[in-house]
């Protein structure tokens, strides 16, 4: 049976469904969320430790491994990596899912690297932030006819 068909012999049912489309969409039209700036939180934060003129097998073993297992447990935090380069370790914490209070699992993070007894002296204090996610504003793509350097004007000047 084609659709044409089953409207003309039904078109109680099919006017009730056209009602039932039109109003769900009013419905969700009218209690869409618009904002100028969406919110959006940060998921990661970042621990660096500058520690000149120490190879990367060194930072590891007196920085590193010690900076990991003191904020692998802090409640909030679901993944741990870490990049070690001359004079340099940086710890990344992915947030879990749904974090909320994203300051407090940076002040307990601060915490317990503070609480670090054992760290070299000549190492800098570890600066720890959040890694705001960098969502576009806007994206905008030129095509037509002429070279790269014509659309790339077009583009300038739009």
């Amino acid at each position: 049976m084609s659709l044409p068909r089953f409207s003309v012999r039904n078109p109680v049912l099919v006017n009730l469904l056209m009602f039932v489309i039109i109003g769900s969409g009013m419905i969700c039209a009218l209690t869409l969320t618009r904002e100028m700036f969406p919110e959006s939180r940060p998921e990661k934060l970042m621990i660096t430790t500058i520690y000149p003129g120490v190879s990367p097998q060194e930072i590891e073993k007196v920085l590193t491994i010690k900076i990991e297992e003191a904020v692998r447990d802090v409640q909030g935090v679901d993944k741990v990596d870490s990049t070690v380069i001359e004079g340099m370790s940086a710890t990344r914490l992915s947030l879990l899912p749904g974090t909320r209070n994203v300051d407090r699992v940076l002040q307990e993070v601060k915490a317990e690297i503070d609480a670090i007894e054992d760290l070299p002296a000549d190492a800098q204090k570890s600066t720890i932030k959040k890694l705001e996610p960098k969502l576009p504003v806007i994206g905008i793509a030129v095509h037509g006819p002429g070279g790269d350097a014509e659309r790339k004007r077009a583009a300038r000047a739009l």
